[in-house]
Formats: structure tokens, C-alpha cells, sequence
């Protein structure tokens, strides 16, 4: 009984990897969340009427969000997975760093769906429904895509690089 504790114990996923996994799970709930009010999985609303480009674009970006909260979580279990240092930052500040490379992604598909070519997204008809659903003022036409593309990419790369090789 001994041995098979100790392998069980053994075998486990570092402790750097587990926090992240729990810092990520927490994250993403918030930024999947966040991100409901881009009605970007709207499925039942898929088929071929006069806006159905629209809505396939827009799962397009979905898609392209999880991919990158996928791509991190394969990063960390490259990065962490097998991390078994004793040292603190290793193991509870580089999966913390980590984490705050999800914010980025709300940035990012703020930048491709709600800024200047909202029009490849949504009809004019579900635009103002979405203004005044969220109270938002219709500045929409004078938001550049790299005014939030730009600070995006960075809050997703940042973390990404600082951890990158300590």
C-alpha cells in the first residue's frame, strides 16, 4: 500500500500546472462570460437567410477564442507540467502570470467584432438590439480595430514571454 501512494503521489501533475488549470477554469468562466454579449455561439441562428454570413463569421471568432485558451493551456503544461521546483515563484507567481494572458482574448475579439467592421458581424437590426440591451452609446462606426486589437495582443503575449525561459 505504501508503493502505490507513493507513485500515486509521484505521477501527479505539478502543483505550478494544478494552480494554473484552477486559475484558468476561474478566468474563463468570467471571459466566456463577458463575451455572451457578442452572441458569438449562436447556432440555432445558423442556416442560409439573408444574414447567415454573419452569424457563421462570428462563430469563426469564437472558435478563434478558444483556440487561444486552448493554446495557453497546452503552453502551461509545456511550460509547468513537469515543474517540480521548490522555489515560489515557479511555483505559485509564473501560473499567476500566466492566467492574466485570458484577459487579453476579450480585448482581441472586442477588437475583430465590435469596432469598425461590425458590419461583417451583425445587421443593423441586431446592432441596435445589442445597444440597447447593454446600454452602450452608438460610437460602434468611430472605434478602431487597433485601439483594442493592439492592447490585446500584448495583455495575451506579455505574460506569455515573461515566463518564457525563467
Amino acid at each position: 500500500m505504501y508503493c502505490n501512494l507513493y507513485l500515486a503521489k509521484k505521477d501527479f501533475m505539478s502543483i505550478p500546472f494544478t494552480l494554473y488549470i484552477t486559475i484558468h477554469a476561474a478566468y474563463i468562466g468570467a471571459l466566456f462570460g463577458s463575451l455572451s454579449k457578442y452572441k458569438l455561439y449562436e447556432t440555432h441562428m445558423l442556416g442560409f437567410g439573408e444574414d447567415a454570413g454573419k452569424y457563421y463569421f462570428r462563430l469563426w471568432i469564437g472558435f478563434l477564442s478558444n483556440m487561444l485558451s486552448l493554446f495557453l493551456i497546452a503552453y502551461a503544461f509545456a511550460l509547468l507540467g513537469n515543474d517540480k521546483s521548490e522555489n515560489i515563484y515557479h511555483q505559485y507567481i509564473k501560473p499567476c502570470i500566466l492566467s492574466f494572458s485570458l484577459f487579453g482574448i476579450i480585448r482581441i475579439v472586442h477588437s475583430l467584432v465590435a469596432c469598425e467592421f461590425w458590419e461583417l458581424f451583425y445587421s443593423e437590426k441586431e446592432i441596435k438590439k445589442i445597444f440597447e440591451q447593454y446600454g452602450r452609446a452608438e460610437n460602434i462606426r468611430n472605434q478602431k480595430l487597433l485601439w483594442h486589437l493592439t492592447p490585446g495582443v500584448l495583455i495575451y503575449t506579455i505574460p506569455i514571454i515573461t515566463i518564457w525561459n525563467t
